[in-house]
């Protein structure tokens, strides 16, 4: 039954031309593309997400509340940092490289390796609490700073497998496949955790994911060594940081698509990862629970993924698709916002409407960097768009650590809840998001009018 399954599917027109199609020598660099995302996902989920949240708070732990949330903001904020730098510095590098791939996979292993052996080890080490702390803000830095070199260049050589007619069907599948596969490994990597810490500890439990996690990480790194590298432009003149910065301004349109990523970036970056401390330790939810809630939510993504997709390609117009996606979207900030002990369902419901409505915009955010993008130059054009990009989730960063810092301490009745800051702060990131979607209704407005991708 399960072979003639996997038939029927290739047989379907979208993953028959995405990944099946004989004729397209591109399929198995596609195939490559997606398996690597996958493993990348697995090992991610393993390492990183609220485990690495967690493993900050559990360091953290004999410190006042007031201390942890200025060193999650202090984490966040040095993230971005480094996410604003590195891209600056990388077409500096790949621009004049006419093959990248050996050398953005070096940076992709040395961001798996401080991720699972510079963090993993700060636990066991026997040092004061904050100089900890300090240590693991350092491991976070230099892994973004990898992932951050790694970035640019790597996009621009996996987007010339998947054309422009392949990317509705591509992303279609992907933004699928994705969040399905975190979701079921949350749920077990939590599982794992959830039973491990009650015989090992909290500690050796971590330990034990990383490794897990370093072995998808190894194969993710595999995969992608396998994906061909097409020939491109590289540029002959001299390339510098002032070139980066003012390359997209030459490009109006694509100018207008780096200019939504920083919108969209302050609106990820206004609630770090509040809500998650919110939920672990004002809640006392454990892993588990978190990470069956997304799971249970799973179905309405894959159902509205293919939905949003078809909108795409019937409306012809990815920004259209986003604004509705955004308008839609935000209501489940506003419900997280009332989620207090006894209402643990609004959370559930919140995690529907997230999963329903947010494959709009993650369709729409994967064909973003590529929309009028100019065909010479297109790492340096990538790299500012990163770099814009990261300057928007810096300042949505330094927003929501000012807010957490002014508000500490106090509450607000709204509607018969009983809110604190970090519950405060979801209802000002929902107001944030409305504004961006009329915002992108008005940009997708002009680009038609000059006859451009929109």
């Amino acid at each position: 039954m399960s072979v003639a399954f996997i038939e029927k599917l290739k047989r379907s027109d979208n993953l028959h031309t995405v990944f099946f199609n004989k004729d397209d020598a591109m399929c198995k660099d596609r195939r490559n593309l997606l398996s690597g995302g996958i493993a990348n996902c697995i090992a991610s989920n393993f390492i990183t997400g609220i485990f690495m949240t967690g493993l900050f708070l559990k360091i953290m732990a004999s410190e006042p509340e007031s201390v942890r949330n200025d060193y999650i903001g202090i984490q966040s904020t040095v993230s971005q940092l480094a996410a604003l730098i590195f891209p600056l510095i990388s077409p500096l590098l790949f621009e004049r490289l006419r093959q990248v791939k050996k050398t953005a996979l070096t940076f992709l292993g040395l961001h798996y390796f401080f991720c699972i052996f510079g963090l993993g080890v700060l636990p066991f080490i026997d040092i004061p609490t904050l100089t900890k702390a300090k240590m693991y803000i350092g491991c976070v830095f230099v892994m973004q700073a990898c992932s951050s070199m790694y970035g640019p260049p790597t996009t621009i050589w996996h987007i010339a497998c998947i054309p422009q007619n392949i990317r509705p069907g591509y992303f279609s599948v992907s933004q699928i496949i994705s969040p399905l596969t975190s979701c079921l490994i949350a749920l077990l990597a939590s599982f794992i955790l959830d039973n491990l810490q009650n015989t090992i500890g909290y500690f050796p439990a971590i330990a034990v994911l990383r490794f897990i996690g370093l072995a998808f990480a190894i194969l993710h790194i595999y995969l992608y060594a396998h994906v061909t590298e097409y020939p491109r432009e590289t540029t002959r003149r001299k390339v510098n940081i002032l070139t980066v910065l003012s390359t997209p301004f030459k490009y109006p349109r694509y100018f207008m698509s780096c200019m939504i990523a920083f919108l969209w970036a302050i609106a990820n970056g206004l609630p770090g990862s509040y809500f998650t401390a919110y939920m672990l330790e004002n809640m006392g939810v454990s892993y588990s629970l978190l990470s069956a809630a997304s799971f249970i939510a799973m179905p309405f993504l894959m159902f509205f993924t293919p939905v949003w997709s078809k909108y795409v390609k019937r409306r012809k117009s990815w920004l259209t698709v986003m604004a509705l996606g955004l308008l839609t979207y935000s209501t489940a900030w506003v419900l997280q916002a009332f989620v207090v002990p006894g209402r643990m369902w609004l959370y559930f419901i919140s995690l529907m409407a997230y999963q329903s409505f947010a494959p709009a915009i993650n369709l729409a955010n994967a064909n973003l960097p590529y929309m009028n993008i100019p065909e010479e130059n297109q790492t340096t054009a990538y790299s500012f768009y990163a770099v814009f990009a990261n300057c928007g989730g810096l300042l949505g960063v330094y927003i929501g650590k000012t807010f957490i810092s002014l508000t500490n301490g106090i509450s607000v009745n709204i509607l018969g809840t009983l809110m604190q800051n970090r519950q405060l702060l979801l209802l000002l990131t929902f107001g944030y998001k409305l504004l961006i979607s009329v915002l992108v209704l008005i940009i997708a407005g002009v680009n038609k009018r000059h006859n451009v991708e929109y």
